[in-house]
């Protein structure tokens, strides 16, 4: 019974030693920086707003001489606008962080700066943040929808993980205020090392993405006195390889798929994508300097 409990702790040390961990961190010199095309790209989409907006449209009509306050019309100025900026996130080295800077500009410098008042608003930088070199999110003050993007495209694991190892991320996707009175809630929030290869000498990590939260319960419409049954449902999911021995992405790309109703009836999807760009360009640089 001895030898078979001695056998048995040998046999766990030997797999405990012979189990590999991987760090997984930015490597940056200082005041170096990189660069990588920001696709946030909707695929498709369909949104309603029937709960609040009728009672909202209703008023408007009351008011003005209009019959009917066309929002799709007013907000197509702002669609376009969107669709001709490109967003390029630039990462920098700065002492013992790492400062994120994602910024909003004509990608192409022959077109003209000057082609909508939507496109100037736009523009300049969009989301600033500060991660440690091990991946940490450090900038605590940075609002949630923002600190959801840094979590989902720069967070890394601060500490050495192995194949098959899971870890959270500082994500919060589905928010909302006193109006909505909760009946149910499932929630996942799971990045997993799936597996390591190794590419012309640099050692290649390959996570899987896997986020979910949904809520379900009743809307309160302040201005209408009414109440509303309402469902959130939003995913995550993304498998994205990490060089470790350059430090940075080597490839990422992932699915965002929203779904509500009741309050809200909404469905879209996003795709959420990282290049690399060698060159920063410099209409881009000049909001960092």
């Amino acid at each position: 019974m001895k030898l078979i409990t001695i056998f048995s702790l040998l046999l766990f040390s030997f797999m405990s030693q012979a189990q590999d961990y991987y760090d997984l961190n930015w490597k940056l010199k200082n005041d170096e920086k990189i660069a990588y095309l920001t696709v946030m790209e909707q695929i498709d989409s369909k949104v309603e707003f029937p709960a609040i907006f009728e009672s909202f449209q209703n008023a408007l009509r009351d008011n003005t001489d209009s019959e009917e306050f066309d929002f799709n019309q007013f907000f197509e100025p702002l669609y376009k606008g969107i669709a001709n900026l490109s967003m390029i996130t630039i990462l920098q080295r700065q002492h013992d962080w790492i400062d994120v800077c994602l910024i909003r500009e004509n990608l192409d410098e022959s077109e003209s700066i000057d082609s909508t008042a939507f496109q100037q608003i736009l523009k300049g930088i969009q989301l600033r943040g500060v991660l440690s070199t091990n991946g940490d999110i450090m900038s605590f003050y940075t609002k949630s929808d923002q600190k959801n993007l840094l979590a989902v495209f720069f967070q890394l694991p601060s500490h050495p993980v192995s194949i098959g190892d899971k870890w959270e991320i500082d994500l919060n996707w589905i928010t909302t205020d006193h109006n909505f009175k909760c009946d149910s809630m499932n929630r996942v929030n799971e990045v997993e090392l799936i597996g390591i290869k190794n590419v012309n000498n640099d050692t290649i990590a390959v996570l899987k993405y896997k986020n979910y939260e949904r809520i379900i319960g009743n809307f309160n419409i302040p201005f209408a006195n009414e109440t509303v049954p309402t469902m959130f449902d939003m995913r995550y999911d993304a498998i994205c390889e990490f060089s470790i021995s350059k430090g940075r992405w080597r490839s990422y790309s992932g699915i965002l798929s929203y779904i509500s109703t009741g309050y809200q009836n909404a469905e879209y999807k996003q795709k959420y994508a990282l290049i690399e760009k060698k060159d920063i360009p410099r209409r881009f640089l000049k909001y960092i300097e």
